[in-house]
């Protein structure tokens, strides 16, 4: 399944079940985790249920929680995205992962998208 196909049909399915979508924020730094899961407070349908400041507790909390979707930074401390979002789609395949970075260089985007995720936005 694509990544705009996946997505697409997360979102009906939390429409039919009337279900909020439930997505997990992963990045090392606490003012942007928090500015991200305020704004995504406000959008009905979605509701956030975890945070993680590096990659083990992203994969430790994607485990215990199963998000629909991951909104996670490449570089964090411990473990970084690319392995984090790895052992996730290996874990939790129907886990959708969407790579946010400040960083506008091909080699560690393609790489996440290697790894499992489904695309990537610019922060």
């Amino acid at each position: 399944m694509g990544a705009a196909s996946h997505l697409r049909t997360t979102f009906k399915l939390s429409v039919m079940f009337k279900r909020s979508i439930r997505v997990m924020i992963a990045d090392d730094h606490h003012l942007f985790r928090n500015g991200l899961h305020d704004l995504l407070d406000q959008i009905r349908n979605i509701q956030v249920i975890g945070e993680a400041d590096n990659g083990q507790e992203l994969v430790r909390r994607t485990m215990e929680t199963s998000p629909d979707i991951i909104l996670t930074d490449i570089h964090m401390p411990l473990m970084d995205g690319i392995a984090a979002t790895r052992e996730i789609a290996r874990r939790k395949p129907d886990t959708g992962i969407i790579v946010l970075t400040a960083f506008n260089k091909e080699e560690p985007i393609l790489r996440m998208l290697d790894a499992g995720a489904l695309g990537y936005v610019l922060k």
